[in-house]
């Protein structure tokens, strides 16, 4: 029996919905929360995916909502701003696609203390951390809050289906480096190495089967599964 050296273990996490079809949660989830004004965020590849959301909230009553699709790798001040202006009068904002949607949702939700459901469909993993990137004046700055952690995230496997090879590698290996990173972090523990673990055994089998079939449930699943505990390490053990 291996020995347990004592740890320190503290994390706020956001409510995970994960599995096939759990987009379908969505409106239940808004309305059990009393918000009904939802601003959708994506990128301007992933608008057709935001409206057949926007038609989904609406067939459940959600009638009210609008979609931003301006959202850029790198979340540069001048997207930001006007993204702000738009979210007034809303009462949620939902981040649909990659790092860039949740980056975006996050500034908005920094600057408006908005909360946030995010919707993740590559596997960057950063739904489920505090932490925002924006650049200025071609400089990036990062820093953490702990409001800007959404307060929901979807993990829907269908949405992740067309996420292209090209995409679906460098995404996953770079949510498995995070994992690695988590086993040598100073404040790894034993809960966090478990996930570490699991993570790096869902991607790294996973990922060669993605490569050569990408329509794989299984594959998929397990990546999204790789992915999501990730994020939470990256939090948890102060990678990211």
């Amino acid at each position: 029996m291996d020995p347990i050296s004592p740890f320190v273990f503290g994390i706020t996490t956001p409510k995970v919905f994960f599995g096939p079809g759990t987009l379908n949660e969505l409106p239940g989830e808004l309305k059990s929360r009393n918000l009904a004004k939802p601003l959708i965020i994506c990128s301007p590849s992933r608008t057709s995916l935001a409206t057949k959301i926007q038609a989904k909230l609406s067939e459940a009553g959600i009638t009210d909502s609008e979609i931003l699709d301006t959202a850029i790798v790198h979340n540069p001040s001048d997207i930001i701003e006007p993204a702000v202006d738009r979210a007034k009068g809303r009462d949620v904002l939902i981040s649909v696609g990659g790092g860039s949607a949740v980056g975006l949702g996050k500034a908005i939700a920094y600057r408006t203390r908005m909360p946030q459901v995010a919707i993740p469909t590559t596997y960057s993993g950063s739904e489920m951390t505090p932490i925002i990137g924006e650049t200025k004046d071609g400089k990036k700055t990062s820093y953490t809050d702990p409001k800007i952690l959404p307060k929901v995230v979807i993990y829907d496997v269908d949405l992740t289906m067309d996420l292209p090879v090209k995409v679906s590698g460098p995404s996953g290996l770079n949510a498995m480096a995070h994992s690695f990173e988590a086993l040598y972090s100073r404040q790894a523990s034993p809960i966090t190495d478990h996930f570490a673990l699991e993570s790096i055994k869902a991607l790294s089998s996973a990922l060669p089967v993605i490569a050569s079939n990408p329509s794989s449930v299984e594959a998929r699943t397990s990546a999204l599964y790789g992915a999501f505990l990730a994020g939470f390490l990256a939090t948890a053990t102060g990678i990211a």
